[in-house]
């Protein structure tokens, strides 16, 4: 297997869970927890959950929980050699769901990131083959962006994370292999709503022709789009009962990232669809017993219903 490298972000995650509809400018009970997040790390830690071979490149604060977390990610099977402490407190998102679990509010300073500097990034890449997989995530500064994009050093995988952090892969997308934005995010490069099978089929074709190999559109309850050599079709997804919705895509990407290597396109995008259903049923942004069995069993009830789009 094609050993997987993340760069990205790691994060202190407070998240915050209304037991009643949210009321603004008021205090709202519920309850608070803190975990490890940052969608570099979680991408990472689902991808060694799995059994990857899997390195995580990013930056801690050299404080407290800083250490904590690059202790966890070591637990976890995460590769972090070529991460650093930095002299700043820890990056930190703070997510305010709604009792039905889904984000409310979501607040990151992430500003930590901006110590990568272009000779760590180097040393980092240099240890990369040709055969391995990269993942790269929109937090990351623009010009090492540009940069990794523009040397790219082997398959290329990419969430474009907000509408906002979007807009920094637009001049790229002919150098990524793989690429799973959302309905919204994908408007921002498709430049149109996206709300009927044939609008989403007019964005796999988008995508495609702008040298994309794999495109995986996540469009809620709707299911997910998506389009690899000549399959191109609409992958309805089962209905559950959300705890919390935060970790969901981190969850998708990397199981996809592993199952891609095992099995045929659908039953990898199942797989990893499963992998996600189990987190958004989950108080975790990562679920720490995840593993090929639990997504197994869970795909074993599950019922996918591929309609072809043409």
């Amino acid at each position: 297997m094609s050993k997987i490298v993340v760069l990205g972000g790691v994060s202190i995650d407070l998240l915050g869970v209304s037991t009643d509809p949210l009321r603004m400018k008021d205090s709202n009970p519920g309850s608070v927890s803190l975990s490890f997040g940052g969608v570099g790390r979680n991408i990472a830690e689902n991808c060694a959950h799995l059994g990857a071979d899997v390195e995580l490149i990013s930056v801690f604060g050299d404080d407290h929980l800083g250490h904590l977390c690059y202790k966890d990610c070591v637990e976890s099977g995460i590769n972090v050699d070529h991460s650093i402490f930095v002299d700043q407190t820890s990056s930190m998102y703070l997510a305010i769901l709604d009792p039905a679990g889904d984000l409310a509010l979501g607040l990151s300073d992430n500003s930590i990131l901006s110590c990568l500097s272009h000779e760590s990034i180097k040393t980092a890449l240099s240890s990369i083959s040709s055969q391995d997989i990269l993942v790269l995530e929109t937090n990351l500064e623009t010009e090492f962006i540009d940069m990794i994009l523009t040397h790219r050093p082997c398959m290329i995988a990419c969430d474009p994370i907000s509408t906002h952090k979007a807009e920094k892969l637009i001049k790229h997308l002919d150098k990524i292999d793989i690429f799973k934005p959302n309905d919204l995010e994908a408007e921002v490069y498709f430049g149109s709503p996206l709300k009927t099978d044939e609008d989403f089929l007019e964005a796999l074709h988008f995508f495609r022709n702008k040298g994309i190999k794999e495109i995986i559109i996540s469009a809620a309850d709707k299911g997910i789009y998506v389009s690899k050599g000549d399959a191109t079709f609409h992958l309805l997804t089962p209905s559950i009962s959300v705890i919390n919705a935060t970790g969901a895509g981190d969850a998708f990407m990397g199981a996809y990232l592993v199952m891609r290597q095992r099995f045929d396109f659908q039953k990898a995008l199942e797989l990893a669809c499963c992998a996600s259903l189990l987190t958004l049923e989950s108080q975790r942004t990562v679920v720490k017993d995840l593993s090929i069995e639990s997504i197994t069993e869970k795909h074993k009830r599950c019922v996918f219903v591929r309609k072809e789009l043409c």
